[in-house]
């Protein structure tokens, strides 16, 4: 590995990835409040202050990207809080254009309302969706307007290892839309170690590709807690090595619910010297 991005997601955590930056040559930052953030300062004065650090932090040099910033619908609710949801965005796009830095975008359920913002207000040179979840639509709108590349366009998971997160919490059982999960598989043991390039492929033809294991994040923890009181806090820790992973479409096709889906791993032996770069 040659660098990595770490990415904030609130103001501390910002704080820390543009700290860590600083020390560490192989890494640089992208600081901002995530969509779901925003609304928690209640009132638009707490969350200008809260963006003013943002903007400060995205001056120094090892910051090269805001995000993830955007909107999110699935989470948020109620029309104040979209109200400082929407505010935040248009000015994490600005802190992004006046510094001439990527913007990294967090999109879910609120496509038109992200794209309309960008069209507006006039989008960073250098914008990246994360973890797309749209529809041909919104690739046809992105494609006149930039360049895209994507290879997180889908999140998986094995039924198994989501009753295995579900055990190790405590809980009977935990829903995919919970985690954001766009497909759920079963019957492939560890499958949130299939190796990067791995391919799924449908009896239609269609085709999915492994990037690579998606990391657990924090942010489920919200909907699992308001289905589970005191078990929110837990998910990430539990989530660990069985969050599934992300994935591209090679194919395009159907896929349907029962389809059996074939497995093809890459014949590609493992690297001699992946401990030692690990260690540093």
């Amino acid at each position: 590995m040659l660098g990595a991005v770490q990415v904030g997601v609130t103001l501390g955590s910002s704080k820390w990835s543009a700290d860590q930056a600083e020390k560490e040559p192989m890494l640089l930052a992208a600081v901002a409040l995530h969509p779901n953030e925003a609304p928690l300062y209640e009132t638009k004065e707490k969350l200008d202050s809260a963006i003013a650090e943002i903007a400060h932090l995205a001056t120094k040099p090892r910051v090269r990207a805001i995000g993830e910033t955007g909107l999110d619908f699935f989470r948020t609710e109620g029309e104040e809080a979209l109200k400082l949801q929407q505010h935040s965005f248009e000015q994490h796009i600005e802190i992004a254009k006046e510094n001439s830095i990527a913007m990294q975008i967090h999109d879910r359920e609120a496509h038109d309302e992200v794209v309309k913002t960008l069209l507006r207000v006039g989008a960073p040179e250098k914008t990246v969706f994360h973890c797309f979840s749209g529809d041909v639509e919104l690739v046809e709108v992105a494609r006149k307007n930039a360049p895209i590349a994507n290879v997180r366009q889908l999140s998986v998971l094995s039924a198994e290892d989501l009753q295995d997160i579900a055990d190790r919490m405590g809980l009977p059982a935990l829903q995919p839309e919970w985690l954001g999960a766009s497909m759920v598989v079963a019957g492939l043991p560890d499958f949130t170690r299939l190796p990067p390039s791995s391919r799924l492929q449908a009896p239609s033809g269609a085709t999915l590709v492994v990037d690579m294991e998606n990391r657990p994040c924090s942010l489920p923890a919200r909907p699992i807690e308001a289905q589970h009181p005191g078990f929110g806090a837990a998910f990430k820790a539990a989530a660990r090595g069985r969050r599934g992973v992300t994935m591209w479409v090679e194919r395009e096709g159907a896929v349907a619910l029962g389809d059996t889906l074939r497995l093809h791993i890459p014949d590609q032996p493992v690297w001699a010297h992946l401990a030692a770069a690990r260690r540093g």
